[in-house]
């Protein structure tokens, strides 16, 4: 948000003749003395740099804690309360600040107010890469506890022979960093990598067929791409308007070749009697579902046909526990169909018994409204029920 934004709500004009340019030159001061490895002037230029920037107030408190440190949240609180104020000051004040700013072709006077420039600090752009800001932070760090060690009476040789007896070169170490700030200094802003757009990983029997469109830009292999023909254009003095037609995406083409069912074996034409053809997702499936013990997971819409893919992998279960002599063993295998809800168990139920009927399997519901016997358990061949229920009774 701008800054003046925040003016509004700032303490009143009586404290601008405590909160002026000189007040946080002289402030600037007494912290570069205490923390060292930057001078007055740079400390003050990057304070104000911060005062005068558009970022939110929780921002430029964490940036201020950074760079004068975490025992200086008065002062800290203080220029925050005081910020416009203390910019409106600064810029008003100008020459005083910074008497070396003069405009090319006119001389330094302070005797004409006129002639009164910004501060160099409130006219300076510069561009960093977040690599290169995040090297001079870190410079930023190590300068000031190499300060601080200073200060408590461990010199630089105190740190230096430190470094050696762990095997560290401090020269080597300095190079090193100063190395990488300058390639992070003449590295392109916006060559970051996660603007690069990666390969997207091509699965299996996973079909979109909008996945070329979005992949589409307005050359593809030296191919030039036109409007349809459809397309209108219209043009005024203020812009161009294309007005494009929707049209309906071909299905993808797989699955073209769809299954008959009349060339299925004998046990597949008895429960899928009365349909001619498999749907492609079907006929995509049927391999891994009919002829194989894999597990499937069918992501398809509603109406699709998923549930002729789970009687394709019933009928393979039955298919195993057929003997030599073509009789089914009903006491050798269970089969679990679990429904999401109970009324779609009970409908699950009507609709597998009609058509594994003809096989002579029997089909049973077990819910919290139906409840089987042992016996009855015994006697059946697929049992239809809800998650609650089968978790319940598979933790007896």
């Amino acid at each position: 948000k701008p800054l003046s934004a925040e003016c509004s709500s700032q303490a009143p004009i009586v404290a601008a003749a405590v909160h002026s340019g000189a007040w946080l030159k002289e402030e600037c001061q007494k912290c570069a003395e205490e923390l060292g490895g930057m001078s007055s002037q740079e400390l003050f230029g990057a304070v104000f740099d911060l005062l005068s920037s558009t970022e939110d107030s929780n921002v430029i408190q964490n940036e201020l804690a950074e760079l004068l440190g975490l025992n200086r949240l008065d002062l800290i609180q203080e220029l925050l309360t005081h910020r416009c104020l203390l910019v409106d000051s600064i810029l008003q004040e100008g020459q005083s600040l910074a008497p070396s700013v003069v405009r090319p072709g006119k001389a330094s006077t302070t005797s004409q107010p006129s002639q009164l420039h910004r501060p160099v600090y409130g006219s300076q752009v510069i561009i960093q890469s977040e690599d290169e800001m995040k090297l001079k932070k870190l410079l930023r760090k190590e300068e000031k506890k190499q300060a601080k060690k200073e200060k408590d009476g461990h010199g630089e040789e105190d740190q230096a022979s430190y470094l050696r007896s762990h095997g560290f070169d401090p020269f080597d170490l300095r190079v090193h960093r100063e190395q990488a700030l300058a390639e992070a200094a003449g590295r392109p802003i916006l060559s970051d990598i996660r603007f690069r757009s990666a390969e997207k990983e091509q699965y299996p029997f996973v079909f979109d067929s909008m996945a070329k469109v979005k992949a589409s830009a307005a050359y593809v292999d030296t191919t030039k791409l036109l409007l349809p023909e459809e397309a209108v254009r219209k043009n005024d003095s203020r812009m161009e308007e294309i007005t494009i037609p929707h049209t309906c995406a071909p299905p993808p083409p797989v699955g073209e070749a769809r299954i008959r069912v009349a060339d299925l074996d004998e046990v597949a034409r008895l429960a899928f009697k009365g349909v001619e053809y498999l749907n492609r997702i079907q006929s995509i499936v049927f391999d891994a579902a009919y002829t194989t013990n894999e597990n499937l997971l069918i992501s398809a819409p509603t109406g699709s046909g998923k549930t002729n893919i789970a009687m394709l992998a019933v009928l393979h279960e039955m298919k195993n526990n057929i003997d030599h002599m073509g009789v089914l063993r009903r006491n050798q295998f269970k089969i679990i169909y679990v429904a999401p809800m109970k009324a779609l168990a009970a409908e699950m139920v009507r609709n597998f018994s009609a058509r594994l009927s003809p096989l002579g399997v029997v089909v049973k519901e077990l819910t919290g409204d139906m409840q089987l016997t042992k016996h009855e358990i015994f006697n059946t061949q697929m049992i239809v029920t809800t998650p609650e229920k089968w978790d319940v009774l598979t933790r007896k």
